[in-house]
């Protein structure tokens, strides 16, 4: 029995969409995540969260026993399932101001809304899939898998990584206007900041912020491009929801 036309997207968008939705649970069900003490340092916390205009942000911690789980995640599309999890090796080696600084960065994530973007052009990469496999019918085979090959190969090892890339320097700029510009540059200088496809080096980012904090142009460049960028993702997820609604005539 073949599938109605349509359905291939559908079930890949509602699959996307129920797994963007439980990830937050997921996760902090995994790492056996609990609350961060609402004193103190999660009292100060909740204070800089709200100072980012960042509303109904938890802290949570996780326990990682590895010195190079020294790290933090933010997880969560709307404001009722943010979550930001700090590891405990994190917690126990950095003082309160660079706990502060590695939070001003994941809720950069949270003010510019990064994982509803990236989920938007996940969606956005998944609707052409189909319009690639109603093309087969006319171009042949051979043609429609090698168009899909590439275009795989273009969105998975250059669309999705510069987007990552990005996301990571438009939250960079973002805590470091939170909590300085000194304290933030210093926190970067002294991690062992993993580097990445999707994720700049530590030096890298460090310079790209020592350009930009007397360079009010610098920053405006990069904002510009980041509204362009979102706009961009908008524009990818109509062209590929009406190439399909072709496709299905």
């Amino acid at each position: 029995m073949s599938l109605e036309p349509g359905w291939f997207s559908l079930a890949a968008i509602t699959g996307v969409l129920c797994i963007a939705a439980a990830l937050p649970y997921l996760v902090v069900t995994l790492l056996r995540a609990r609350p961060l003490d609402s004193r103190g340092l999660g009292h100060r916390l909740d204070k800089l969260a709200a100072t980012a205009g960042v509303r109904r942000c938890r802290f949570l911690v996780w326990s990682a026993r590895r010195r190079a789980a020294e790290n933090a995640l933010s997880v969560g599309l709307l404001p009722a399932t943010r979550r930001i999890l700090l590891a405990e090796p994190l917690l126990r080696n950095l003082g309160e101001d660079e706990i502060e600084a590695v939070c001003a960065h994941e809720l950069g994530h949270f003010f510019y809304s990064h994982s509803v973007y990236l989920l938007v052009a996940i969606l956005a990469s998944i609707v052409p899939l189909e319009v690639m496999g109603h093309a087969g019918e006319h171009l042949g085979i051979v043609l429609a898998w090698g168009g899909l090959l590439l275009y795989l190969i273009v969105v998975w090892t250059l669309v999705m990584p510069r987007l990552s890339r990005h996301f990571e320097l438009e939250a960079d700029l973002f805590g470091a206007e939170l909590v300085g510009w000194r304290a933030y540059t210093t926190l970067l200088g002294r991690q062992e900041l993993p580097a990445g496809p999707r994720h700049p080096t530590g030096v890298s980012r460090v310079g790209r912020l020592e350009a930009m904090e007397n360079a009010p142009r610098l920053r405006r460049k990069l904002l510009a491009r980041g509204r362009l960028v979102r706009l961009g993702i908008l524009v990818w997820m109509g062209v590929a929801t009406t190439a399909l609604a072709v496709s299905l005539r």
